[in-house]
Order: C-alpha cells, then sequence, then structure tokens
C-alpha cells in the first residue's frame, strides 16, 4: 500500500505512515481528505532542512591544507517548488568541469535527520559556483549544480 501523502510503501493495517505521519484513511476522493493530505504535507515541508556538508581548504606556499568540514543550510523544503531552482547564498569556487562528483547532503526532520551522498553526473561542462535544491514530487528533491542559466540536476533524493 502506498501513502496519500508522500507516495512511500506503508505495510498493510499501519494506522499512520511511518514515514511521513499520515493517517491512513479508507475513503481518499473526498474534498476533505485532499484538504488534509495538502495541510499535513505543507506542515510536514515547514520542518524539513536540507543542509549541504561543505569542506574548507586553506592554501599557502607549502601546499594545500584540509580545515575540515562542516554542515550549511542549504533550504528548507517549504521554499522549493517544482518549476525553479532555488539558488543557496552558498559559492563553491568557480571549476568548470564535466567529471563526475558527489556532494553529501543531511535532511533535518525535528530531532531526527538523515545524511546522503548525492552522486552529480555532468552531461556537459558546468561552473560549480552555485548550489540549489528543486522540489519533486512527494517529498523529494534534486540538487541543481552551476548557475541560472546553465546547470545539472541530480537523480532525486527522499526527504523523508
Amino acid at each position: 500500500m502506498q501513502c496519500n501523502c508522500c507516495r512511500n510503501e506503508i505495510a498493510e493495517g499501519l494506522a499512520t505512515c511511518p514515514h511521513c505521519g499520515f493517517p491512513v484513511l479508507v475513503n481518499p476522493a473526498t474534498d476533505e481528505y485532499r484538504r488534509m493530505i495538502e495541510e499535513h504535507r505543507a506542515r510536514k515541508l515547514s520542518q524539513i532542512t536540507i543542509d549541504l556538508q561543505i569542506f574548507s581548504y586553506e592554501v599557502s606556499a607549502e601546499g594545500v591544507t584540509d580545515k575540515g568540514s562542516a554542515w550549511r543550510p542549504l533550504a528548507g523544503a517549504s521554499q522549493l517548488r517544482t518549476d525553479a531552482v532555488f539558488w543557496s547564498d552558498l559559492s563553491c569556487q568557480e571549476l568548470v568541469s564535466d567529471r563526475n562528483f558527489s556532494m553529501r547532503v543531511r535532511m533535518r526532520c525535528g530531532d531526527s535527520s538523515r545524511e546522503q551522498v548525492v552522486p552529480m553526473k555532468p552531461d556537459h561542462p558546468v561552473s560549480r559556483e552555485h548550489v540549489g535544491v528543486i522540489a519533486g514530487d512527494d517529498f523529494s528533491f534534486r540538487l541543481a549544480v552551476g548557475n541560472k542559466d546553465s546547470y545539472i540536476l541530480s537523480e532525486p533524493v527522499g526527504m523523508l
């Protein structure tokens, strides 16, 4: 069975979805049920933050020194739209490349969090100057890397 709110699979006999917490109801075709789904979805999205792991380096006459990593907020899920990339204020070194790379994201919701490595596979040379996010269907998103004129997208990543 599939949750009518987040579309994740749920086992038969459960009263609520273990992923998003939406109740499993019998008659999903009513206007009231659709309103409940939209209200629950909006409430859940307002609680989700997507973070990006960034790495810092220092260049000196002796070479390059790794200064460690930190998590930086990329976007709140409620900021995202399905028709436009939300470009974060995080900027990267402007590096044009067509080589595969990966990024690590963390999805936070309340007291829980989940990390995932997201592979990026450019199909054309792309500048890595900015990182953005675009909403997918039903609690998913895709990372965008580049700029507003030319960017690549990751495969969908689940927020929950």
